[in-house]
């Protein structure tokens, strides 16, 4: 079975009561050879070579299938997670592999914005983390997360995360979930991954990454 959507869910469902009015104006970024970079956020991440990456082009698509693969039954549900389409946005996906290769857990990092100008609490990271899982949680009770939130510098810049397990039919997938503010917007880099060898791995890639 496909996995890579538990990915895009916890993107699109990391912040919650997020609709709003006028957009903000700002970039998704865009990859130019080996390296992504975005100038509204003033971060560059490095590609690996063999690695498979959505940047503009291919994120809206690719956002709209895993939305319908998730199925979901429930009016207010749905009904929620269209709201917040045009307040989260996935700005780029980096995976190990082909994104429709059949493979349990498929190591991959995600970058995703969510616009927070209407709700300045969600400004306490702390807050936005503990009404996230407490969101995903009510969605999909597979969810599980450790009790501590860590501190971690990437690049110059001080991010808040914690580990998140998805347990279900066999499968147990990991993801530590990195949140920064960067004004009105809040910046999550997900990477998810099934064993250490792979976690070890995209921690390599996110110790590359330079915001300035």
């Amino acid at each position: 079975m496909k996995r890579t959507h538990l990915t895009i869910l916890l993107g699109i469902l990391l912040i919650t009561d997020s609709c709003g009015q006028k957009k903000e104006k700002f970039t998704n970024g865009q990859v130019n050879g080996d390296v992504y970079s975005n100038d509204f956020f003033k971060i560059s991440m490095p590609i690996p070579l063999g690695w498979y990456y959505f940047d503009n082009d291919g994120l809206p698509k690719l956002v709209e299938e895993n939305i319908e693969r998730l199925n979901i039954q429930d009016k207010e549900q749905a009904k929620q997670v269209e709201d917040q389409k045009e307040n989260v946005k996935m700005i780029f996906a980096l995976f190990k592999y082909k994104p429709d290769t059949i493979i349990e857990v498929n190591p991959n990092i995600t970058l995703t914005a969510t616009r927070i100008s209407q709700y300045q609490e969600l400004k306490n990271i702390d807050y936005a983390i503990k009404a996230g899982q407490k969101e995903m949680t009510s969605m999909n009770p597979n969810f599980s997360f450790d009790k501590d939130i860590y501190t971690l510098t990437i690049g110059n810049k001080q991010f808040k995360g914690y580990h998140a397990v998805y347990s279900a039919d066999g499968l147990t997938a990991n993801y530590e979930m990195m949140i920064a503010n960067f004004d009105n917007y809040n910046l999550n880099i997900t990477y998810s991954y099934k064993d250490t060898a792979d976690k070890d791995r995209l921690f390599e890639i996110i110790k590359g990454v330079k915001i300035e």
